[in-house]
């Protein structure tokens, strides 16, 4: 794990064994699922049925606490760095490269 990089006694598999992972996990909507997952989850999120924590930090200047935060594990969600106010939303194109990447928002379309 990650929080345990730095560990002198890393828990490593005795820890596994206990944990347990629930909700939506990305790797169990294939290739073959996604027609299905634009359909869904946008409408999920949109309804506000979807939640998750967020650790955020404002500018650029805070990159290097945002991932100390992050290696030491001492965040409760996903690490997000915001640097603009405004939206990012992608073309056709841009969207076809970078659809597998995590952690871009398109909230147009609702796509995450």
């Amino acid at each position: 794990m990650a929080s345990e990089y730095n560990d002198k006694h890393p828990h490593g598999v005795k820890i596994l064994i206990r944990m347990t992972m629930s909700g939506l996990i990305g790797v169990d909507w294939s290739d073959k699922d996604q027609k299905q997952f634009y359909e869904v989850v946008p409408g999920m999120a949109a309804r506000g049925e979807t939640k998750y924590p967020l650790d955020e930090v404002d500018g650029l200047d805070k990159v290097g606490e945002a991932f100390v935060t992050l290696m030491k594990g001492r965040n409760m969600g996903k690490v997000v760095v915001k640097v603009a106010e405004e939206e990012c939303v992608l073309d056709e194109a841009e969207r076809g490269r970078h659809s597998k990447d995590v952690g871009l928002v398109e909230t147009k379309t609702g796509r995450t």
